[in-house]
């Protein structure tokens, strides 16, 4: 089995806490967390836990998301077309990656990450927004190229 790390076991707690209070609402999730990805049965299903995080990369992220998207807005307290992503590092280029084929999303916001192949950019429907440090081209680098896909008109 996979060890949950502090912050998972956190957010866990959150919510059980909520639950045996009696305050476990549709404002549990906006207000602890947009949404968590469950690993359940990749780890309990005999996979090799090691391999969660490798192999697919990018492209498992971003299946999940999709998922995530989808079961969010089959969720009577979502209403639909007013779900954002935001991602982090590694998380910004899931990001922007999502934001190039998960249609309906309504924004995004990356905080570095690297981009998203600047053909893929005219796919891109939500409204976007990245943060990213002016002096750091090993993170920056593409990002000229790509600011100048989004900005050409489709």
């Amino acid at each position: 089995m996979v060890q949950l790390e502090k912050f998972e076991k956190y957010l866990i707690e959150e919510f059980y806490d909520d639950f045996r209070t009696g305050e476990m609402s549709h404002k549990t999730f906006t207000r602890r967390v947009a949404f968590i990805i469950g690993e359940y049965d990749r780890v309990c299903g005999g996979h090799d836990p090691g391999g969660l995080y490798t192999g697919r990369g990018a492209r498992r992220h971003v299946d999940d998301f999709k998922g995530a998207f989808e079961y969010l807005n089959g969720q009577d307290f979502v209403e639909e077309g007013r779900v954002a992503m935001i991602g982090f590092c590694f998380g910004g280029g899931i990001t922007w990656q999502a934001s190039t084929e998960i249609q309906g999303l309504k924004a995004t916001s990356a905080f570095y990450g690297p981009a998203p192949d600047p053909a893929d950019v005219p796919t891109i429907k939500p409204a976007v927004f990245g943060v990213y440090a002016e002096n750091d081209a090993r993170i920056t680098g593409a990002m000229p190229q790509f600011q100048e896909a989004l900005e050409r008109p489709a």
